[in-house]
């Protein structure tokens, strides 16, 4: 994709895509949006610094997570307190 296309598809200038690329401007959050969506991205990879992108979660495990996240939501404090203890289990036998 060429930058003209980039900032085209990001509703952006071209000389605004370039300053965005040199540091010069910070994007507006719904261009960091964009990015995402445009580029396939994990959004961590704009916002970490280089040396930790790489070194992330997955974006299996990001869905997984929110996933998990979503049911702890939907249970009583009760359950999710033994869902915890699970977990903790869990990883404690994985660590062996």
């Amino acid at each position: 994709m060429s930058q003209e296309e980039l900032a085209a598809k990001l509703d952006i200038s071209l000389p605004a895509l370039g300053n965005l690329e040199r540091g010069i401007n910070l994007p507006a959050f719904d261009t960091l949006a964009a990015m995402v969506t445009v580029l396939d991205l994990d959004p961590r990879a704009l916002l970490l610094p280089p040396a930790r992108v790489g070194r992330g979660p997955s974006r299996d495990r990001i869905r997984i997570e929110a996933e998990i996240n979503a049911a702890l939501h939907a249970m009583s404090d009760r359950e999710a307190a033994f869902m915890l203890e699970v977990a903790q289990g869990l990883s404690k036998l994985s660590r062996r």
